[in-house]
């Protein structure tokens, strides 16, 4: 059976493992030791929300809801992005437990946090290139919003950008 909570400080460790084993560390935080990892989290997490799928007691998932500032900084001007909206700023299921559904319950869990605490929506955006980011993305009831190149992503890759408002 599958649990989803929001984060303790004792997940810390756990959470960075999936991050880890997701890749997410490496793309986010490249070159950074367990030991900054756990200091940047603990620091974020005075900001950011962070959720858990729990199996038996251990972490094998995790989700990050931020506020929009300081996301999504080269948008094309001409669209306007609602402050009240959250953001997604990442997900991730340990690779020994994909494929089960649980990205997409642990997603459906942050929309209800994201609620609790008055967004009005939530903004996610992922590289053109990642396929699963974008199918989970649209099974959870997101809409794109625009694409385009990033300085952020590798040339060739766009900046695909949803959006979803409850």
């Amino acid at each position: 059976m599958f649990r989803y909570r929001l984060a303790k400080i004792d997940d810390v460790d756990s959470i960075i493992k999936v991050m880890q084993n997701t890749t997410y560390s490496q793309y986010i935080y490249p070159g950074k030791s367990f030991s900054q990892l756990k200091n940047i989290i603990l620091d974020s997490m005075k900001t950011r929300k962070y959720l858990v799928c729990v199996k038996s007691g251990k972490v094998i998932g995790y989700f990050i809801i931020d506020s929009l500032n300081n996301h999504l900084p080269d948008i094309p001007k001409k669209i306007k992005l609602n402050k009240k909206y959250a953001y997604h700023a990442g997900v991730g299921i340990h690779s020994d437990f994909r494929g089960k559904g649980l990205a997409t319950d642990l997603t459906k869990y942050a929309f209800k946090i994201a609620k609790i605490s008055n967004y009005a929506g939530m903004y996610a955006d992922v590289g053109s290139n990642n396929d699963a980011s974008i199918k989970l993305q649209e099974k959870c009831g997101f809409s794109e919003l625009v694409r385009y190149a990033s300085k952020w992503r590798p040339d060739g890759v766009k900046n695909v950008v949803f959006e979803i408002k409850f």
